[in-house]
C-alpha cells in the first residue's frame, strides 16, 4: 500500500505547485533573478540618443552643415602670425602697445574676464551689437573674449583661438527666442561672406564667433581734374 500512496502524493504536490505558479504573475517570480524590472525587448535594444557635440568633438558650422574643427581655427590664426597669449605679463604688454583693444560700446554688456581683443574683432562685435539693438533685442551680452592659454575651461579645446584675441562668446541663453534666432542668422550671413566663423555650442549654450582677418581695403586716390 505504501508504494501505491507515494506516487499519488508526488502527483498531488506537483499539481499544487503548478496551481500556485498559475496564480503568481511571471514578472514577480523572476524579479529576484533579473537585474531590474522587465523591459520590452524593443525598448531594451534601442540605443540612447547621442549627446550634442562639444568643443572636443569638433564644431558644427552654422552654414551648410560644414564642420570646422578647433584645430583648423588654430591653424588659421597661426598662419596669420597672430600672438598667442600665455601669461599675464605678455597680455598686459600687448594691451599697452595697442595690439589689443578694449571691447566696449553703448550697445554692449561685456562680462568677459579679459575684455581685450584684436581691433578687427572689437569692430565686428560693436557693429553686430548696434544691429542687434536696432532689431529690438537690447544690448548684446559678451560672456567671453580674450583668454590666456592657461585659462582653458575643463570642456574647452586645446586649440582654442581665444588666446589670439580672435574670438568672442555671445549669450544665446536667457534671451527671447526671436533674438537668439536673429543672432544666429546674422552670424550665418557673415559666415557665408567669409567674415566670421560661427558655432552654436551647448556646454553651456552660447554662440562662439571667430572674426576672420580681413584684407585692408584699397585706398582710392582722388582724381584731380586737369
Amino acid at each position: 500500500e505504501r508504494r501505491k500512496i507515494m506516487p499519488n502524493l508526488r502527483t498531488l504536490m506537483l499539481a499544487a505547485g503548478l496551481l500556485l505558479l498559475s496564480l503568481v504573475p511571471l514578472q514577480s517570480v523572476l524579479a529576484d533573478t533579473l537585474p531590474g524590472p522587465l523591459i520590452p525587448l524593443s525598448l531594451e535594444m534601442t540605443p540612447p540618443p547621442l549627446p550634442p557635440p562639444t568643443l572636443l568633438d569638433g564644431r558644427v558650422s552654422l552654414v551648410g552643415g560644414e564642420v570646422t574643427t578647433s584645430q583648423q581655427q588654430y591653424e588659421y590664426a597661426s598662419s596669420h602670425q597672430l600672438i598667442y597669449m600665455t601669461s599675464d605679463e605678455e597680455y598686459q604688454a600687448r594691451i599697452e602697445s595697442g595690439y589689443f583693444e578694449l571691447l566696449q560700446g553703448p550697445y554692449l554688456i561685456v562680462l568677459a574676464k579679459r575684455p581685450y581683443v584684436l581691433p578687427s574683432t572689437a569692430k565686428f562685435v560693436n557693429q553686430l551689437a548696434a544691429d542687434y539693438f536696432v532689431f529690438g533685442c537690447g544690448k548684446l551680452v559678451v560672456t567671453s573674449a580674450g583668454r590666456l592659454s592657461t585659462e582653458r575651461p575643463s570642456n574647452g579645446s586645446i586649440y582654442s583661438v581665444h588666446p589670439f584675441g580672435l574670438a568672442v562668446d555671445l549669450r544665446t541663453r536667457f534671451i527671447p527666442t526671436e533674438c537668439a534666432d536673429w543672432l544666429r542668422s546674422y552670424v550665418s550671413a557673415k559666415e557665408a561672406s567669409q567674415e566670421v566663423d560661427g558655432t552654436q555650442e551647448h556646454h553651456p549654450e552660447h554662440l562662439h564667433v571667430v572674426v576672420l582677418i580681413q584684407k585692408p581695403e584699397p585706398i582710392l586716390l582722388a582724381t584731380v581734374p586737369k
